[in-house]
């Protein structure tokens, strides 16, 4: 007789494949929290290994969605969907590592045969281009995971708690700001006037963050329903929202607030559109005279973009078909630029434009695509996916004045944000199992591939760094050239390696030729022309060295890097002209430069008066430079700091004042300890200044207030209390000191053995120095043994 199979649905199989579904929602929801998480450090510009563990991360959510029993999967229709649209934008920016016929360039790219650099592909920079896709691949593996998890029951509800764990992660960053903006944040000394949200992230971006977040608590304060917060926390949270972004100065996002109010006002409580209309027409005249009197000499140009965005345009027009290839702007933009006035644009601040010169026609095809796949059909009416929309609307308004999708969290946060929405509101869509597992492993292995890549580049970048800082010949020289010889064989600086080695073999004619069709090769890479000119000067071609540098800081002109060559090679080839390259880079703000700079220029007053209108950090970093070599230059560096910014102080300033004017030395201190209250080191300088001119209560009040936690400070405040009420006073402050637990130094040890001696105290003296441990040490044993004989040399008091 046999056993009848058990039906599927008994109690031992039910709970199997509960606990499936258990784990795989636990991978699938870590995984979302994860990945996100760590896009918004690495948003916040904490570290640059985030990218990688965020593809990683990811694929292992992709991998729990492969795993994931069918019938747990409720959403697995619209993660399909959603996904193939970021997908169809992936596919429009790798036709850049497509190959184009020679017969079609000049069709296709009228543009391209004259200023590309690549004479194959379509992307000008092929690599920048991989890099690119892998941040749509972060969106789509976002958008796949988070459409998945949205499948979860309680999957509306967390949505909701991960937006209002954002606007309270975003108040409590500006909370932080403000404190160490107002110089009171754990006792550090700000030497700059940092912009608001400076520290951590830029006001820009902030803002689009604000922007996601602000149709949500905007539309619960507004809303009748009953919501998951109250009303009056949505309305606090809202305004707090809308006032971080004015505090940041931030137009953009502003602007894109005020049209999602607009929004929010007509659907919520039906406002009449002439009213909203002429509201809007208010606010944008308020926000252009805001905007004019922040920028009262570039009122015309909105900050430079104008003109950038006709140079775009020329660009585009040169690259209809393809573009210019994805991450390749900032290179792309040079030859067609015709305005002077902004220096170097790695974004056009129109992320809309920006995709249409990069991608060219196959990109806004793309675009059209994925607007259809994304189109809301939605099953129910939802407050939620409403508000998911008007998020991402906001985005896309701020991205016509900035680059928001360009900053790869924001991306991936407004791709979370579409699929959840989808997933939640929109009629679902059934597809074949096959297809979702297909997908999710696909794009699992996509972010594994994309992590290696980010690794490649950051060792390739790293190398490079090496390469243009370390002196050639050392170790550290050759292992960076062996690192890009295998990880980056077409870099400039192995040509440049190359045409050295010819150059030390007597072959400079071939030299030159190998650095002169690397030139040409990349004719438009200001880093490729600075390399060109340090090759040439070392085969003894100074004139083409020097065009080729001049080249260099043309292309490249806020690249600091650049000027430092330049210099370099002027000093190679026309010492006569090196001075003014040299003061050149100090006046461009180069902080690598200025170490070699001080090194060749005169030093002294010429120095002061060269970097007059220098920035502040070069002039700082001068001024400490001067400090033992031209005292009095560094004074007249300090001085002029000082009168640009009154609110910075410096203590080697203070030093300074101190050999030539304790006076101004204890008035700029004072001025320094008042707006800098908690700052050890302006304390120490004040008490310093305060035992010179044998103030000695005065300045044994400044030690003290100092000396809890710095023996060093505590040696200091004994000896003034024993030179203004004698010795027995300190003595006994010593041992109150001893009693609370705090650490003496050997100096304090040894001052009060001497004052144990001075009391005739000799047991007292002999047990300090048998108790601090002096004897123990080699380095202090004879120090320690003369004060013992100091002890015994002085007569027991009664």
């Amino acid at each position: 007789m046999t056993t009848p199979n058990p039906p599927p649905s008994s109690p031992p199989d039910r709970r199997r494949r509960r606990r499936r579904r258990s784990v795989a929602e636990l991978v699938l929801t870590a995984s979302t929290a994860l990945s996100l998480l760590v896009a918004l450090i690495w948003f916040g510009g904490v570290t640059d290994a985030a990218r990688v563990a965020t593809h990683l991360v990811l694929a292992v959510g992709l991998l729990a969605c492969v795993v994931m029993p069918a019938e747990f999967v409720r959403s697995g229709g619209q993660a399909v969907r959603v996904t193939s649209a970021v997908l169809v934008l992936a596919l429009a920016a790798c036709t850049g590592l497509l190959p184009i016929p020679a017969f079609l360039r000049g069709l296709v790219a009228p543009g391209w045969s004259a200023r590309g650099e690549y004479h194959v592909l379509s992307s000008l920079d092929p690599g920048a281009t991989l890099s690119g896709v892998g941040d749509l691949l972060l969106a789509a593996g976002t958008v796949f995971v988070v459409a998945t998890w949205s499948g979860r029951s309680r999957a509306r509800s967390y949505g909701w708690y991960a937006v209002y764990g954002l606007a309270g992660c975003a108040m409590l960053l500006a909370a932080i700001t403000v404190l160490q903006n107002t110089r009171v944040w754990m006792g550090t000394r700000i030497h700059t006037q940092l912009p608001f949200f400076a520290p951590f992230v830029n006001p820009n971006h902030f803002g689009s963050l604000m922007v996601m977040v602000f149709p949500f608590l905007a539309g619960r304060a507004l809303s009748r329903r009953p919501g998951e917060i109250p009303t009056w926390i949505g309305a606090l949270m809202a305004c707090a929202c809308v006032g971080m972004v004015v505090w940041t100065g931030s137009s953009g996002p502003l602007l894109a607030m005020l049209v999602i109010f607009a929004l929010l006002l007509r659907h919520e409580r039906g406002l009449p559109l002439w009213v909203l209309a002429l509201g809007g027409i208010g606010a944008l005249g308020a926000m252009t005279v805001y905007d004019m009197a922040r920028s009262a000499g570039d009122r015309v140009s909105l900050h430079g973009r104008i003109p950038t965005w006709w140079a775009t345009v020329r660009m585009w027009a040169d690259h209809w078909l393809f573009g210019t290839g994805v991450g390749t702007y900032e290179e792309a933009l040079r030859p067609y630029r015709r305005d002077t006035t902004f220096e170097s644009w790695n974004h056009a601040h129109n992320d809309w434009l920006e995709w249409l010169a990069e991608t060219g026609l196959v990109g806004l095809a793309a675009g059209g695509v994925a607007i259809v796949l994304l189109w809301p059909h939605p099953r129910r009416r939802g407050a939620g996916g409403r508000y998911a929309l008007l998020a991402v609307l906001g985005v896309g308004l701020h991205a016509v004045l900035d680059f928001p999708f360009h900053i790869p969290a924001l991306l991936m946060l407004a791709g979370a944000a579409l699929a959840w929405r989808s997933a939640l509101y929109d009629v679902q869509r059934h597809v074949p199992m096959v297809l979702f597992r297909g997908m999710a492993a696909a794009l699992a292995l996509l972010q594994v591939g994309s992590a290696v890549w980010d690794l490649r580049n950051r060792v390739v970048s790293e190398a490079l760094d090496v390469v243009h800082e370390s002196p050639r010949g050392t170790i550290q020289h050759s292992e960076a050239l062996a690192t890009l010889k295998r990880y980056a064989p077409s870099t400039p600086e192995i040509a440049l390696e190359r045409a050295l080695e010819q150059g030390r073999t007597g072959q400079r004619d071939e030299a030159a030729a190998t650095l002169r069709e690397m030139a040409e090769r990349h004719k438009h890479r200001a880093s490729v022309q600075a390399v060109a000119a340090r090759g040439m000067a070392a085969v003894g071609r100074a004139e083409e060295a020097i065009a080729f540098a001049d080249r260099a800081v043309t292309l490249g002109p806020s690249d600091h890097r650049v000027w430092t060559i330049r210099a370099e090679v002027y000093q190679q080839v026309a010492p006569e002209r090196a001075h003014e390259a040299w003061k050149d880079v100090l006046l461009e703000g180069s902080m690598k430069g200025l170490k070699p700079a001080w090194e060749a220029l005169p030093v002294g007053v010429y120095w002061a008066d060269a970097l007059q209108n220098a920035p502040l950090k070069n002039q700082l970093a001068l001024a400490r430079f001067l400090v033992l070599r031209d005292p009095e230059a560094a004074i007249l560096v300090y001085d002029n700091v000082y009168r640009r910014n009154p609110d910075l102080f410096d203590v080697q300033y203070a030093r300074l004042l101190i050999d030539t004017d304790v006076g101004a030395a204890r008035d700029y201190l004072d001025r320094a300890v008042q707006a800098h209250p908690t700052d050890r080191e302006f304390r120490a300088e004040q008490a310093r200044i305060l035992e010179r001119l044998e103030l000695w209560d005065e300045a044994w009040e400044a030690w003290e207030a100092l000396a809890q936690d710095d023996p060093d400070a505590r040696y200091h405040a004994a000896l003034c209390l024993e030179r203004a009420k004698g010795a027995e006073a300190a003595l006994l402050e010593l041992e109150r000191a001893r009693a609370r637990g705090e650490l003496f130094n050997d100096a304090t040890f040894l001052l009060k053995a001497s004052m144990h001696a001075s009391l005739r105290q000799t047991a007292a003296c002999a047990a300090t120095i048998q108790g601090s441990g002096m004897l123990d040490k080699k380095r202090t044993r004879k120090k320690a043994q003369g004060a013992m004989d100091a002890c015994k040399a002085e007569k027991p008091q009664d």
